[in-house]
């Protein structure tokens, strides 16, 4: 705020209830003359910047002090001050984070990792104090606000994607070849979570068990990911694999007559579906790399069966153009639970809860949306937390949780 000299002005579009200025307890940095936005008078408390381009954004960061130090009275229960964003999208503001009255009466930083939706070409930040007993009173301030963008090599782009939703060519841009197997649901039933076509590549024939792509360029790449399941838990289709069935993942490098292990996937360690995720070594981020998966054995025609699906290779860009930000893509709710339906322990979301039910809490609904009163309310002795299943988090760019304290 040492070159502030008027608001409205670039960076800010008001100002209210407070002034650039050093505040009565003093400055909160020691970078230039100490001016901050500093507030101390009657009525709404709040500082709003314009419109900013927070596409690639990443974090916030700021200095705050709430009361606290001679010349500054200390703010009391409910004066607490809140950061809350408006994006381009959206008609009222959202809270970002709340600052509690009595946790910053030193000069604190606070950082932020910025959430999805806040990364729009045109979101206003709002920093506001719930409510003041006057002029002179609950004074706070705020300084060194700083955002910061994603580096590029934090960017991550699809550059390999198949489901088998519709079944590929061999022989096209995709696969090469194809070897005791063929592209149809396996006969354990679907292994993609985000897809009920249910076709994989599925191997349950007799000779060599192996899937291999076209030469790609993986020069960027970073990680490689895909669904597989080998055999079956249940027996309910998919016979069991035994010792030396195992599945192998290995590359050819541009140049190269051989291929190199880049994953071992044991007979019995996918017994039901899995996601398993790898990350590329430099070897294998060349101009044309094939990637393939093999059976090192079988027994023979409907024996030791297995499964891929949902193949990605994620890699990192070199230029924005035509990268659109994941922020402006169409996000789908993988999972989600509003509690308007007491859920059951161990069913697909949640695995363990202790010291609270599944109740509207004491203090009433805590639901934004105003549609529901459930919630995990935790009121109960000893040791209280709920627990969720092992989750599949791999394509989850991030999640959103209502709480109070």
């Amino acid at each position: 705020f040492e070159s502030i000299s008027a608001i409205p002005g670039m960076k800010w579009q008001n100002i209210n209830g407070g002034e650039i200025s050093i505040p009565d307890c003093g400055a909160i940095d020691t970078i230039g003359a100490g001016y901050t936005a500093y507030f101390n008078q009657t009525g709404t408390r709040s500082i709003q910047t314009q419109s900013l381009d927070l596409t690639w954004a990443q974090s916030l960061s700021f200095k705050v002090r709430i009361g606290g130090g001679s010349g500054c009275e200390a703010a009391d229960r409910g004066e607490d001050v809140v950061v809350e964003y408006q994006a381009s999208s959206y008609s009222t503001f959202v809270q970002l984070i709340q600052l509690a009255y009595n946790n910053y009466r030193t000069a604190q930083t606070v950082s932020i990792n910025l959430p999805l939706n806040v990364q729009s070409s045109a979101t206003v930040l709002r920093w506001r104090q719930l409510k003041n007993s006057g002029s002179g009173t609950d004074e706070w301030a705020i300084d060194q606000i700083r955002i910061t963008a994603r580096p590029m090599s934090s960017i991550l782009v699809t550059l390999f994607n198949e489901t088998f939703d519709t079944e590929p060519t061999i022989g096209g841009t995709k696969w090469a070849s194809i070897s005791g197997g063929s592209f149809l649901t396996p006969d354990c039933g679907n292994i993609d979570l985000q897809s009920a076509n249910g076709r994989a590549a599925f191997f349950q024939q007799t000779g060599n068990r192996s899937i291999q792509t076209q030469p790609l360029d993986l020069t960027n790449a970073k990680i490689l990911s895909f669904r597989v399941r080998i055999g079956d838990q249940t027996s309910s289709g998919c016979e069991q694999a035994d010792v030396d069935e195992d599945v192998v993942v290995e590359y050819q490098s541009s140049g190269s007559s051989s291929f190199n292990l880049l994953k071992f996937l044991p007979y019995d360690g996918y017994l039901t579906a899995a996601t398993v995720t790898v990350i590329l070594p430099s070897e294998a981020r060349t101009q044309a790399t094939s990637i393939r998966w093999r059976q090192l054995e079988s027994s023979g025609s409907g024996l030791d069966e297995w499964a891929i699906d949902t193949i990605v290779v994620l890699g990192s860009v070199t230029s924005l153009s035509g990268v659109t930000p994941v922020a402006a893509q169409t996000l789908t709710t993988i999972y989600s639970d509003n509690f308007d339906t007491e859920p059951t322990i161990s069913n697909t979301m949640w695995a363990v809860m202790s010291g609270g039910t599944f109740s509207t809490p004491d203090c009433g609904s805590i639901d934004l949306s105003g549609l529901s009163s459930g919630a995990a309310f935790f009121n109960l002795s000893g040791p209280r937390y709920i627990e969720t299943v092992a989750l599949n988090l791999f394509s989850v760019q991030s999640a959103d949780i209502c709480s109070i304290v």
